[in-house]
């Protein structure tokens, strides 16, 4: 992770996180929305919260 504002046409209210492979995407994707959405899962549901996340390049 790293603070966003570094980057053009970012805030400090920004992150930007790379990733490598795409299981590890989806892994931290729904990992991050159920810490920002309160409802946090034991790591080994990672790829069981996955539905409806959209991917962004």
């Amino acid at each position: 992770m790293r603070r966003g504002e570094t980057f053009p046409g970012l805030t400090a209210d920004h992150l930007r996180v790379t990733v490598r492979d795409p299981d590890t995407s989806r892994a931290f994707a729904a990992d991050l929305a159920a810490i920002l959405g309160g409802t946090a899962r034991p790591r080994s549901a990672a790829g069981a919260a996955t539905a409806g996340l959209e991917e962004i390049r």
